[in-house]
């Protein structure tokens, strides 16, 4: 049997009698699916867009692979688990909102540079509002659980 409270809002957590615990919050695990594939695509960006690994363009292309295998994992970790870890979601939005900026901080150059500075400010603002929700929602859901 299963009780639900008396809100009616998008990922409110229902009790599972049967299964005595919480639900995750879907809206959790799915932002960060998003994340997650914002993250792979992250890495394989510089291939797909012949970012170059000498030159100008070089610190673009390490930071893409190193942040995307890195919000990767987070995000992969988080859309299994969303209730137990979501300050990997904060992590994610931190790392989001480097790669808006980090184009600039790095000072990306060369033929390569639109491609790169396109690349990361779009992922980035994704995975930034991505994982926003991520935290918000399961930080929300835990307090009202009593969890937090």
């Amino acid at each position: 049997m299963v009780f639900r409270s008396q809100r009616h809002e998008p990922g409110y957590i229902e009790w599972h009698e049967t299964e005595k615990r919480w639900r995750p919050p879907v809206a959790a695990s799915v932002a960060s699916a998003v994340n997650f594939l914002a993250g792979v695509w992250l890495v394989l960006a510089p291939f797909v867009l012949g970012f170059g690994t000498t030159g100008g363009a070089v610190q673009g292309y390490w930071n893409e692979i190193v942040l995307g295998v890195v919000v990767a994992l987070l995000a992969l970790v988080r859309v299994f688990a969303p209730k137990e870890v979501p300050w990997f979601s904060v992590v994610n939005g931190v790392l989001g909102l480097w790669l808006i900026v980090s184009p600039f901080v790095l000072g990306y150059e060369g033929p390569d540079a639109p491609s790169a500075i396109a690349v990361d400010i779009s992922a980035g603002a994704i995975i930034a509002v991505m994982a926003s929700v991520s935290a918000t929602t399961t930080y929300r859901l835990r307090a009202r659980s009593g969890q937090e």
